[in-house]
């Protein structure tokens, strides 16, 4: 009899567990997105390395500015652990909207746990009526520090006033806080004197109580950024300023946050809006920036002018829970993904190529019908979840290689860095495998029609494969790598062989390499047909071999977590992750599914230790999807066609779990919203232990992940 379990679970939010330790283990980053009144209002980010931030809320404000400003906007948030346990957020009080001059005051604001904030407005034509600062047409981006040799928080800004006014051009000026961090208890002082204009300044104190203050000028537009170096905060003649630009290109920026590293080492981030981009860069010495990362502000990552501090587990986890997001980049493994049409991802042996800032999918277009070649679909995204169909880059061909009743399997795509072409290979093939091809495809965009040149070819024959992948090393070159060994070192254009570098004893199918540290890695599959089997791994310190089998990259048993290796792509921070298909013959548009995991290196050794039904891919973390949900249990046990059960239930998204075992199968799952009308229609494959090649690996059940509904 055929059994299937099913749990229909209402999603009302996502919950993440508090953490107990308070060392420090993530980032938290504090912004505005713009000139907008929406966008003059603070926003969180988290990340566990520094460099790359996931928005939460959605990327919409955490802190609101019309109920806690003058002005009813807010901008330039600067975010400090005071000595005592709190946190002091100072903030320009200024909206766009009303003009150049709106920005009169600062707010200050403090906080225990990042959520709820006390907030006062030092509003500068009443708290110094009858005095020079209350004259200022602009008080400008303040921030914090503590000052060892007052005990008091001191808070710098920048003021500015009409020409015959005190302020005839921006100065920095700072004044301490009281007490409670509630306001400025003395009047502006100059910090210090520049000959241009000066704004945007950030002073931190290195693990050796150096001082180091960043600052911009406004005329001096080819330094823009420069840097004094001191270790007496009000004794500006021992300051030494630091030759030249302190940022590693010419691009016109802002709003520097210097912060450090929780393993060590010092990160200097900055705006650059009128580029549309967020730079972070490695300080090396303290006059040498290094550029690490360039984020695109786009989506609902948009970051102007912010800053940047550590926080525990214990911290991270409560911003999660009470600023959760739709979406907080998870992946969601082994259930169908949907378009921005609601279709599902249908990209099966896929490869993905990093372009342009975003990720482009490229897959075996499948059918439920047949197994033969109706062409190669092409998505895209920028955070690998939320995924936009852009169309099918290679159709089926009139005639020929992947013509009528033919196979086209595993394109992969790379961009030929001596044309600046994109170079698509795929398997070719008639419907029983009998005439192998490696195809050839070109365009001159990533996500235009590709146009089928014909077979790859080794010294005038083709190459006469079936699965194929492939590499593209540090220097560019390009590599077809092919079930069972070979692998070729392709032309300078990617569209003929030179020759044949290696060939890996002992491989596989479905190969897929990367390098790290200087190893390259060789991922394969044995031969099982459409089902799963326990992949293996090569390692080489040249891509010519040597090549050491190494073993298996997953517990033994678990069939690669139920997956056959496609692809692994190099994530921003250098992790790889691994790519996998679970297959599902013969629906395989509707139900097979996908693997993809972040995947653990030791020196020469892999591994995918335990298998994550969701995580977050950019603070790799495992993600509990059904925690905060309401529960609906119901045992559903059937072998005849047609039998059915419904389940009503309200929320805005459903997750499905059901067991898999050796002997289940497929089930339909139609979805109606209150008005009766279909909202999905889909195949769930519940099958997926199953091994028809009968080589002796486990068949036990288990529960798991079937559906996750888009909410």
């Amino acid at each position: 009899m055929k059994r299937l379990l099913f749990f229909i679970c209402a999603l009302s939010c996502l919950v993440a567990y508090a953490g107990q330790q308070d060392k420090m283990s993530h980032y938290l980053f504090v912004y505005f997105t713009g000139n907008t009144t929406e966008g003059q209002q603070a926003c969180y980010a988290v990340s566990d390395n520094g460099l790359d931030f996931m928005p939460l809320n959605d990327g919409k404000p955490v802190i609101k500015s019309d109920t806690i400003s003058f002005s009813g906007g807010i901008r330039d948030p600067h975010i400090l652990r005071s000595e005592d346990g709190w946190f002091f957020m100072v903030l320009t009080d200024m909206d766009w909207q009303r003009g150049k001059w709106s920005n009169r005051g600062i707010i200050m604001m403090r906080s225990r746990d990042l959520v709820q904030w006390e907030h006062h407005i030092v509003h500068f034509p009443e708290r110094y009526a009858g005095k020079e600062p209350a004259l200022a047409n602009a008080v400008w981006a303040p921030q914090t520090i503590y000052d060892p040799a007052v005990g008091k928080y001191m808070v710098y800004f920048s003021l500015h006033s009409e020409a015959d006014g005190p302020y005839p051009q921006d100065r920095v000026y700072y004044a301490y806080a009281n007490k409670d961090f509630s306001d400025l208890e003395s009047d502006p002082q100059v910090l210090f004197n520049y000959p241009d204009p000066t704004i945007d300044t950030d002073i931190i104190r290195d693990e050796n109580g150096v001082y180091h203050l960043f600052f911009n000028t406004w005329n001096d537009k080819e330094l823009n950024r420069r840097q004094y170096v001191f270790t007496d905060l009000h004794d500006q003649s021992k300051w030494e300023l630091i030759p030249g630009r302190m940022q590693p290109n010419d691009i016109a920026s802002e709003g520097s946050s210097a912060y450090p590293l929780i393993g060590g080492g010092w990160i200097l981030s900055y705006d650059c809006h009128n580029a549309g981009i967020y730079q972070f860069c490695a300080i090396d010495g303290w006059n040498h920036f290094s550029l690490l990362r360039t984020t695109k502000a786009t989506g609902c990552f948009t970051p102007r002018h912010g800053s940047i501090i550590q926080i525990s587990d214990t911290e991270f986890n409560k911003l999660l829970a009470n600023y959760p997001s739709k979406n907080q980049g998870v992946i969601v493994n082994g259930v169908p993904w949907f378009d921005q049409n609601g279709n599902i991802v249908n990209a099966h042996g896929a490869g993905i190529i990093s372009d342009n800032g975003r990720y482009w999918l490229f897959g075996e277009y499948k059918s439920d019908t047949s197994n033969g070649f109706s062409g190669f679909g092409c998505y895209s995204s920028d955070d690998l979840v939320n995924w936009t169909f852009e169309r099918i880059v290679l159709p089926i061909q009139k005639d020929g290689i992947l013509g009528p009743d033919r196979v086209g399997e595993r394109p992969k795509v790379m961009r030929c860095p001596k044309t600046g072409d994109y170079i698509l290979f795929a398997h070719a093939d008639d419907m029983g495998y009998t005439d192998p091809h490696t195809a050839v495809a070109t365009s001159k965009t990533v996500n235009g029609e590709y146009e089928l040149k014909g077979t790859l070819e080794y010294h005038g024959e083709p190459i006469r494969r079936w699965d194929i992948g492939v590499f593209q090393d540090d220097d560019g070159k390009g590599y077809l790598l092919v079930h069972h060994g070979p692998i070729y070192r392709l032309s300078d254009d990617y569209l003929s062989v030179d020759t044949m570098i290696a060939n890996v004893s002992g491989m596989g199918e479905s190969p897929a390499m990367f390098k790290k540290d200087g190893v390259y890695y060789l991922l394969t599959s044995n031969l099982t047909s459409w089902e799963r089997n326990d992949n293996y791994y090569f390692t080489a310190t040249n891509i010519a071999g040597p090549w050491t089998r190494q073993g298996l990259f997953c517990p033994e048993g678990t069939l690669t977590w139920n997956s056959q290796s496609t692809f692994v792509l190099m994530l921003p921070d250098g992790t790889p992750m691994y790519m996998g298909d679970r297959w599902s013959f013969p629906h395989q548009a509707s139900a097979a599914t996908y693997v993809w995991q972040p995947i653990e290196v030791d020196g020469s050794q892999l591994s995918i230790p335990e298998y994550w039904s969701a995580w977050n891919v950019k603070l790799r973390r495992l993600v509990d999807v059904l925690s905060g949900c309401e529960r609906v249990s119901m045992t559903f046990c059937s072998n005849q066609q047609g039998d059915r059960m419904t389940i009503p239930f309200t929320g805005r998204q459903v997750i499905l779990t059901g067991e898999a075992n050796p002997h289940g199968g497929y089930a339909r799952i139609n979805i109606t919203n209150k008005e009766g009308y279909y909202e999905k229609n889909i195949i769930s494959f519940t099958h997926s232990l199953y091994d028809s090649s009968n080589t002796g690996y486990p068949r036990a059940s288990e529960l798991r992940l079937r559906l996750a509904v888009p909410s």
